[in-house]
């Protein structure tokens, strides 16, 4: 068989970062520094709820809040960080391109409300309805359901203009 050349990494979380930092023998101190940067990341891998274990858990330990474009399940952290997931399986749509349109909806609520959240777990599960919804349609569904839920904090409120004009709250 003949040699292809040297192997090419693939992209990866710590892509950006000095080589030492990613390494497991390195100093505590360097990485202390690099974690601020890794946990700023609201959609990384360790802020997902991934496995079977982690959604019964949220299922069966928490209040839930169906609405007319999604249902939210929350549930007290195990490891104390706030964790997401969404779930859209064939029922919802059999096609991909509505279920990746329901989970890219969800994810920036999610985004939107995250600085005002509470560390909890919170499972979506988009409904029909969210096929023919918009932004503003759900996130203000998802800040009433989990502001109904106690998981909001009122004090830095998003206003519908920062959504509209694709602000952050």
């Amino acid at each position: 068989m003949a040699d292809r050349g040297p192997v090419t990494r693939q992209s990866s979380a710590h892509d950006g970062l000095p080589h030492r930092c990613t390494s497991g023998d390195s100093d505590p101190e360097q990485v202390a520094q690099v974690e601020p940067v890794l946990s700023m990341r609201p959609f990384a891998k360790s802020a997902r709820l991934r496995t079977r274990s982690q959604l019964l858990y949220v299922k069966t330990n928490g209040p839930r809040r169906a609405g007319r474009y999604c249902v939210v399940s929350i549930a007290r952290p195990v490891d104390g960080q706030r964790r997401f997931a969404i779930i859209t399986s064939r029922r919802y749509s059999k096609r991909a391109v509505d279920r990746n349109r329901a989970r890219r909806l969800l994810r920036e609520a999610y985004r939107h409300l995250l600085p005002r959240m509470l560390p909890v777990w919170v499972v979506f599960i988009p409904r029909h309805a969210t096929l023919k919804a918009g932004l503003r349609d759900v996130l203000l569904e998802v800040e009433a359901s989990l502001t109904r839920l106690g998981v909001l904090n009122q004090d830095d409120a998003c206003t519908l203009t920062d959504v509209e004009q694709g602000g952050t709250a």
